[in-house]
């Protein structure tokens, strides 16, 4: 499979928790949504979750916060939110590995009882995706 495959499906956990938090009962048994909600000492796995999205992206590219909150958050089309944007939907898939990735260090970080600043996300360019691959690959 190639290092750019796997790389989109990077999170599944994450992207697991996003998917449901539209629905607070699935949401509430989720494993990590339960470890997040103890950890940041929450009422819900909710208010956790959104606590730590909107830490995790405060740093990063304002983008990635719009297609979080429009696509995860309100359910919008990706075609809708890309032209929202003025970006391809290739693009906007890009940003939202990037937020996601973000993220899920965010997670990990609450989880671990750390609070280190957060690195800004940076996307590669388009030009850039064939050596960034390569770059993933080897590490």
């Amino acid at each position: 499979m190639r290092a750019w495959v796997r790389r989109m499906k990077s999170h599944p956990a994450v992207r697991n928790l996003l998917a449901k938090i539209k629905e607070p009962h699935r949401l509430e048994c989720d494993p990590l949504g339960v470890a997040l909600r103890d950890a940041k000492r929450l009422r819900t796995v909710r208010e956790a979750l959104l606590e730590t999205i909107d830490a995790a992206l405060r740093a990063q590219d304002p983008r990635f916060a719009r297609v979080v909150e429009r696509c995860d958050l309100q359910g919008a089309k990706v075609v809708v939110v890309a032209n929202e944007l003025h970006i391809t939907p290739r693009q906007l898939f890009r940003y939202r590995r990037s937020a996601v990735d973000a993220i899920a260090v965010a997670i990990r970080e609450a989880l671990e009882g750390r609070r280190a600043p957060l690195q800004p996300v940076v996307p590669p360019r388009p030009g850039e995706i064939w050596r960034w691959s390569i770059e993933s690959r080897a590490s």
